[in-house]
């Protein structure tokens, strides 16, 4: 009933700049939500570089940490660093797959990051403060 009153009573530029609205709000929601997932990992121990990976290859991948071996498990969305011997898992464990991410084992020397975009002339920033 009130659906019917306000189409009766709304003018067709009214209908207009509401629908414009709305696709405006739905379009900017859609862009938005994506986010840039990176191409390659990069895997560095002791501040050198020692393996780039690509993210459209999953599989294990062992590494000489400074203390001790290492595996870096590549997703196809992402990368982590399976090491249970960090002294805090919760900081330096989970996956990555956003550019510009990381993960560290600090007592290792163990570091994974995600490089490269698979969007060109991205605008996404880097990171939000509130």
């Amino acid at each position: 009933m009130l659906g019917k009153f306000l189409i009766q009573t709304l003018k067709s530029g009214d209908l207009f700049v509401t629908g414009l609205l709305l696709a405006g709000i739905i379009g900017s929601t859609v862009l938005l939500s994506t986010k840039s997932e990176g191409e390659m990992g990069i895997i560095e121990v002791d501040g050198k570089n020692v393996r780039w990976v690509n993210l459209d290859r999953p599989g294990n991948f062992p590494v000489q940490g400074k203390l001790h071996p290492a595996v870096v498990r590549v997703h196809s969305d992402g990368l982590e660093i399976l090491d249970n011997r960090c002294s805090n898992p919760s900081f330096h464990s989970g996956r990555i797959s956003r550019e510009g991410e990381f993960r560290i084992c600090f007592p290792n020397r163990v570091l994974i990051r995600i490089a490269g975009s698979k969007r060109l002339n991205s605008s996404e920033p880097d990171a939000v403060s509130w």
